[in-house]
């Protein structure tokens, strides 16, 4: 029998074999990560409704669900006989249900594999403990549930984020005590790299982690970057070293114009010297 994956932290994403699976259009997804969220617990059509459309619900909901999830279904099982009843989705009078094999679903392997590490910290295997934080952390590719807009999911979202920053800094804490901190020195330089990547990938998500936001509570460690399209006047001062002056008029600027698009339009536009900008382009960012 061949061997089926999913994943919710990053896109949705399913594979057989190792080999990605076309899991149809972003509805069709939608329903699919309600299901997983819920693996191997019957879902009302209702709760799939409203999780996937939200205050805008199809007229005929219930027929719109079995549409995709018979989508799904000949996604996933491409060689069911189009007669015969699913084995992996499958509805009963309770709902429907998506049948996840142990270790098939990322969110499952992640949760295990934190609640391996503090158990192993508690026993005072830090080595352990270090390991599994590392694994459970590799298992996202990106944010939760990335691309699908909604209260339910963005709910859901946030949930597992808040998780993921406990295992992170839960992670960056037993590698001190391990005596790591070269090594945390050169991540965190990694860090920052993979900061600037965000920023120009998905500024949504940086947004989101507050990646360049000295001045709001952090959910991700960027080595101490700034974001000069965001950030208040006292950052710009504090932070940088700004004049009042000179932070009132990149601020004054940013407000003008919508925002920088460079670090290099700061100078470009007068309102610093080329000299100071190249000083500060280690920890400058724009996010827009």
């Amino acid at each position: 029998m061949r061997t089926l994956h999913f994943g919710l932290l990053g896109p949705v994403c399913a594979w057989r074999d190792g080999n990605e699976i076309d899991l149809g259009p972003g509805k069709q997804r939608a329903v699919l990560a309600v299901l997983l969220l819920q693996a191997n617990r019957p879902v009302p059509t209702n709760t799939i409704v409203d999780a996937v459309w939200g205050d805008e619900p199809p007229g005929n909901g219930p027929n719109v669900v079995q549409k995709h999830v018979s989508g799904l279904r000949r996604a996933l099982e491409p060689e069911r006989q189009p007669r015969l009843p699913g084995r992996l989705l499958t509805l009963t009078d309770a709902g429907y249900t998506v049948r996840v094999e142990g270790g098939g679903l990322d969110v499952d392997v992640f949760r295990a594999q934190v609640d391996q590490a503090y158990s192993a910290r508690a026993a005072g295997a830090l080595p352990h403990a270090a390991g599994a934080l590392r694994s459970a952390l590799a298992q996202w590719r990106g944010p939760a549930l990335a691309g699908l807009p909604g209260g339910y999911f963005d709910g859901e979202r946030d949930r597992l984020t808040e998780i993921r920053m406990g295992a992170l800094e839960e992670c960056l804490d037993v590698e001190v005590r391990l005596g790591r901190h070269v090594q945390l020195a050169r991540e965190r330089h990694r860090r920052r790299q993979g900061a600037r990547q965000i920023t120009h990938r998905e500024p949504a998500l940086a947004r989101d982690l507050r990646i360049g936001r000295p001045d709001l509570p952090r959910q991700y460690d960027d080595g101490g970057l700034v974001d000069v399209n965001h950030v208040p006047e006292h950052v710009l001062t504090a932070v940088l070293g700004l004049t009042p002056e000179q932070a009132r008029r990149i601020v004054t600027e940013r407000q003008r114009t919508g925002g920088f698009s460079s670090i290099e339009e700061i100078a470009t536009r007068g309102l610093l010297p080329a000299t100071a900008v190249r000083s500060l382009a280690e920890i400058l960012i724009v996010i827009r």
